[in-house]
């Protein structure tokens, strides 16, 4: 389900930032963004697509401010 999928995001988000504090203890603030795409297999779907998706979220979620997650279902033609 979508809500499913977002918390599911929001999830490995946390995890990545978690990451992130355990290579650099010493830095006291972050912040961090994501753009994440989840994908239902289509023919018609290239990995370019999916990682230009992934790309624009990842920017439309820095120039909304910090500490954000923006997330797009990509769905075929078909679809």
């Amino acid at each position: 389900s979508f809500f499913m999928t977002r918390v599911w995001v929001v999830k490995i988000a946390f995890e990545a930032i978690m990451a992130i504090s355990l290579l650099k203890p010493s830095v006291t603030y972050r912040t961090a963004s994501f753009g994440v795409t989840t994908v239902r297999y289509s023919p018609d779907i290239l990995l370019e697509d999916i990682v230009s998706t992934a790309d624009r979220l990842l920017y439309k979620a820095k120039m909304l401010g910090r500490n954000r997650i923006e997330y797009e279902e990509l769905k075929g033609v078909a679809e």
